[in-house]
């Protein structure tokens, strides 16, 4: 079945009754992929349900209130992920000073 792994098996008592399955199928979810320019940052690969950390672009530094943080939000319903639109933190006109 696409979108699932896994070698489930379940065994029949000799009394004939069906013992629990083992190893039950898994939804297979894919990370969030990378985005090179989202919002001025660049977000690496994420896994489901994890915030990312972004890095911003050339022309653009950390706010204030620290880096741009991003969620890859997962959708349970069809096993999906998504980056949310929102960016907590995003990255403001300027340069960092070493």
């Amino acid at each position: 079945m696409s979108g699932f792994e896994g070698s489930p098996r379940r065994n029949c008592s000799v009394d004939g009754v069906w013992e629990d399955v083992a190893d039950p199928c898994a939804a297979v979810v894919s990370p969030c992929p990378a985005e090179p320019r989202y919002l001025n940052a660049v977000w690496q690969e994420t896994p489901a349900n994890e915030y990312a950390m972004g890095t911003c672009r050339a022309g653009f530094k950390d706010s204030d209130n620290g880096s741009p943080r991003r969620l890859c939000v997962y959708f349970e319903g069809n096993f999906s992920t998504a980056w949310s639109a929102d960016v907590e933190n995003p990255c403001v006109i300027g340069t960092t000073l070493l």
